[in-house]
């Protein structure tokens, strides 16, 4: 099974920081750490041009959706949900979904309300 990171914090972190985040991302949510955010939301913005199909699908990623739920939620497979969310990292340039969530957010690919 692939694993992918849920949240990102610096290592420079404070301990109450890193307990922090390791309970949130317990309780399900991505954490990143505001130093990280800044650097992402720094880089310009390329022609990013997401289909309507995959917008949907990074709104469920941001709100936490796994795979799984994705494809539930549009009544898609698993596995097209699996392509669309590889599709997205690859056009977003990014590794995780983490990742993605934040270029999205700075990039106003997904709104705070989407959340």
């Amino acid at each position: 099974m692939k694993q992918v990171a849920n949240s990102y914090i610096l290592k420079d972190a404070s301990t109450e920081e890193i307990i922090n985040a390791i309970r949130l991302t317990y309780h399900g949510l991505s954490i990143m750490s505001p130093d990280v955010t800044e650097i992402l939301a720094a880089i310009p913005p390329s022609d990013v041009t997401l289909t309507p199909r995959q917008l949907q699908v990074l709104k469920l990623m941001a709100q936490g959706l796994n795979n799984n739920q994705i494809g539930k939620t549009l009544s898609i497979s698993t596995y097209t949900a699996r392509f669309h969310v590889s599709e997205i990292l690859s056009k977003l340039g990014v590794s995780n979904r983490t990742e993605a969530v934040s270029v999205a957010l700075s990039r106003k690919l997904v709104q705070s309300q989407d959340l």
